[in-house]
């Protein structure tokens, strides 16, 4: 990891808990309400969500029928784009321009991730299967791991009793 992601990383934790300080909250669609973000569930075909702002209104759009666990991260996710990239359009640089758009993506997932579960998630979640980080983080269950990684997050962490197959 370069300097550069370790800054941004940085910044996005010290975003995420002032935003956790101020409203008291880690619950993305709590803080959409007192942040005046809309937030639509729709009949959305191959994409879980997507983040939009239009005139000077910020909507957070999540497919209906996630599970609970997708739906609050795939919210959480958006509000990230929200924050970091209000300006840009993820649909339009992925159809329209050669732009690599993981790295806003992999931002946004930190975002969800520190907001969601503070920074050490997988010990404030004990709970949580590989099966449901999995369906949250949009990976095969055999990928979480690997995944938690490239957000930075250390996956040895994790108590190897809470493994589920």
């Amino acid at each position: 990891m370069n300097r550069n992601s370790n800054r941004e990383n940085s910044d996005i934790k010290s975003l995420v808990e002032g935003l956790v300080s101020e409203h008291e909250t880690r619950d993305p669609y709590t803080l959409c309400k007192e942040l005046g973000v809309y937030v639509l569930h729709q009949p959305l075909v191959d994409i879980r969500g997507f983040f939009q702002f239009e005139d000077g209104v910020s909507i957070i759009h999540i497919r209906e029928g996630l599970s609970e666990h997708a739906d609050r991260f795939v919210c959480a996710h958006e509000l990230g784009h929200c924050f970091l990239h209000t300006g840009l359009n993820r649909i339009f640089m992925d159809n329209r321009t050669f732009m690599e758009t993981s790295r806003f993506e992999n931002r946004a997932d930190e975002f969800a991730c520190l907001l969601l579960y503070g920074p050490n998630p997988l010990l404030r979640e004990p709970e949580l299967y590989d099966w449901q980080l999995a369906d949250c983080l949009n990976v095969p269950a055999g990928r979480v791991r690997e995944r938690l990684a490239e957000l930075g997050v250390d996956p040895e962490i994790r108590n190897h009793s809470f493994l589920k197959p």
